[in-house]
């Protein structure tokens, strides 16, 4: 688990390797493995130091979740955390400088490991990602890190990292305080951990002090209008998670008060309540072992498949940018094949805005823009999908214009599989139009933004076996988490994503207040509010959405309600929706995002003239309804089998 190198500077470097697995987690075994060794080296008065670094491409990814889940109860997951802050503790008290030198993406529990240390020095290199990433599957830091940024950062800026569970870059980590160092290479990362060693015989720690301020004192106002401010601010949040926040929160809080120590012991109890509680084990389940298990499952299937080098994207559009960005981000070349040349360059000069936003957020720097851009190329030749090895067409095949059919005949030659944006499509019957059953699969191009890692690959009954491997391959490069599905009217997620609009426009069409409706599914635990999804998706792909359940009336049983309810808000959408433009619907614009609810947009937008004589009793179970048909509208798809397996 644990190689140890000694070096001529009685240094001691520790370089973590679990030779069992394709990355480190913080198991059972590797804290047995690291409490003997951490003793042995305390205990040697010759060593001036100590680097922890990894043999692997990561450093440390996180608490071994599984080993944790065989716990038997909250006691064991106490115990075992308390284990591990010991052995960190021991670390921090020896009287040696201890770095860690940080190779490679570290997160969560790896991260809090580092976080311990003395100094930390990082490979400045944009694939590396640094977060705590607990509170996206709804549990908080363990490891004393809640007790260490506040001290070392300040509460605000502390608080800040610790409540937005954002990954950072090398780079963005040192800006905030997180890295001490920035190294160009390995080499120079473990000379500059030396040097500082030798530089920093007798280290100290901020956090070790005990705090003796009186949580009442009126000096202390400042500080308690701050956590006053970060409670509205959480009551208010629509990233959901809220239980996992208020404990990071309360425990920043009473941290201030009492010894390092005994505030660690705490965070370590609500780390197992947290882990121990049915919503959570339910989150780690679905948020963290289900996407594990399809990822496994599409590196197996794709071991045949040479990466791809180079894909055709036809006719892009704004939709199809996020997907851009992630194949040059991965190296791979796109060649942008529309009809008229003008419109690639138009399309190109996007993705170069969307480059330079990235340069600015520090997300890539000047040099990684550089090459991205360079992997794009225009043309209006489709001769020049022939070197490709994958086509991506970013229109409905169904829509598209005669002139566009030679390209689908040119991919049919060469054999290629080819993609296509079906979101009211099935496969089957596109491949009635296009002649391709073998090589043809749907993709959902609105899952291919940043912030999703799942995206769903719809095949038809005639899809090959080969053209879906290929298909899961590109989507593992571009470190995305691929679920194959079934043949049918629409993709797992859209039709859930649907239901959920479409039942909010109904409850605001029965005079429910538009801003209850909103908040109400947040504060229940769903990720988003349905009118910012509605406008995020773009109104035009709701209206055709609701244009199709109504044509289906499929919606309720009640299907003349159903009809008349979406005939009233198509009416009222379509009044609203400006023609040829993808514009907002419910909140309003800026340059940057849509950022503010109007409650007249939503005033104007449904007039409560026939209010629901159960409109209280609707108010009081409208989460459990917004919910109720999602799970209703899942089992159904689940029943036609549109998705492969539970996992999925």
């Amino acid at each position: 688990m644990i190689n140890i190198l000694n070096t001529t500077k009685d240094i001691i470097t520790l370089s973590i390797d679990d030779r069992e697995r394709e990355s480190n987690y913080l198991s059972e075994k590797f804290i047995t493995h690291f409490e003997t060794v951490i003793e042995e080296i305390t205990r040697d008065d010759s060593i001036k130091g100590l680097v922890l670094t990894s043999s692997k491409k990561d450093f440390l990814l996180d608490h071994d979740l599984g080993n944790l889940s065989r716990m038997k109860d909250s006691l064991s997951i106490y115990r075992f955390i308390l284990r591990i802050q010991k052995s960190l503790e021991m670390l921090e008290n020896w009287g040696k400088p201890v770095v860690a030198a940080i190779s490679g993406t570290t997160l969560g529990a790896g991260l809090e490991l580092t976080l311990a240390c003395h100094y930390r020095v990082a490979i400045n290199h944009n694939t590396i990602s640094l977060s705590l990433s607990s509170l996206g599957i709804g549990l908080m830091p363990s490891l004393g890190t809640i007790q260490r940024l506040p001290r070392s950062l300040g509460i605000q800026a502390a608080t800040s990292i610790l409540m937005n569970n954002r990954s950072y870059n090398p780079f963005q980590a040192w800006e905030v305080g997180v890295i001490d160092a920035l190294a160009d290479t390995n080499a120079q990362m473990l000379e500059m951990a030396y040097a500082w060693i030798e530089q920093n015989p007798c280290p100290t720690v901020k956090w070790s002090e005990i705090q003796e301020q009186d949580p009442m004192n009126p000096r202390k106002s400042t500080g308690k209008e701050f956590f006053r401010h970060q409670s509205i601010k959480l009551s208010n949040n629509l990233q959901g998670f809220d239980r996992a926040s208020s404990k990071i929160l309360e425990r920043i809080y009473d941290g201030l008060y009492v010894p390092f120590h005994s505030a660690c012991k705490s965070d370590a109890l609500a780390f197992s309540e947290l882990f121990s509680d049915s919503i959570a084990k339910n989150t780690i389940s679905t948020l963290y072992f289900g996407p594990k298990d399809c990822r496994d499952w599409a590196r197996q299937e794709s071991k045949e498949i040479k990466p791809h080098k180079r894909i055709a994207l036809i006719n892009p559009n704004q939709r199809s940018m996020p997907l851009t960005l992630s194949l040059i981000d991965a190296g791979i070349e796109v060649a942008i094949i529309s009809e008229e040349i003008t419109s690639g360059e138009t399309y190109k000069s996007g993705i170069n805005q969307e480059l330079q936003s990235l340069v600015k957020r520090g997300s890539i720097n000047k040099e990684a823009k550089k090459i991205q851009l360079a992997l794009l190329e225009v043309f209006d030749n489709i001769e020049n999908i022939r070197n490709c090895s994958l086509n991506i067409y970013c229109e409905p095949l169904l829509n598209q214009k005669e002139s566009l059919l030679p390209l689908i005949e040119e991919a049919k030659k060469k054999g290629s599989p080819v993609l296509t944006t079906c979101p009211h499509s099935k496969i089957d019957d596109l491949c009635n139009k296009a002649q391709l059953p073998q090589e043809l699969l749907g993709v959902d191009f609105s899952c291919t933004n940043q912030d999703s890692n799942i995206i769903e690959i719809k095949k038809g009954p005639q899809t090959s076996g080969q053209s879906i491997k290929e298909c899961l391959k590109l989507f593992h490069d571009i470190r995305k988490i691929p679920v194959v599905i079934n043949d049918g009217d629409s993709f797992f997620s859209h039709a859930i994503k649907m239901a959920y609009v479409t039942e909010a426009l109904l409850a605001l069409s029965e005079g429910i207040d538009g801003i209850f409706i909103e908040r109400s599914p947040i504060h229940t635990g769903m990720t988003v509010a349905p009118f910012k999804l509605i406008d995020e998706m773009g109104p035009q792909l709701v209206l055709n959405s609701l244009t199709n359940t109504q044509k289906r009336k499929a919606l309720l049983l009640d299907k003349d309600r159903a009809e008349s309810a979406i005939n009233h808000i198509l009416e009222v959408l379509g009044k609203l929706q400006t023609p040829g433009k993808e514009s907002s619907l419910f909140y309003q614009s800026s340059t940057e995002s849509n950022v503010e609810l109007t409650r007249e947009r939503l005033n104007l937008s449904f007039k409560n003239e026939h209010l629901s004589q159960d409109l209280v009793l609707a108010r009081e179970f409208l989460s459990d309804r917004l919910l109720f048909i999602q799970v209703s509208k899942a089992l159904e798809l689940i029943e036609l089998k549109t998705i492969q397996s539970p996992v999925e």
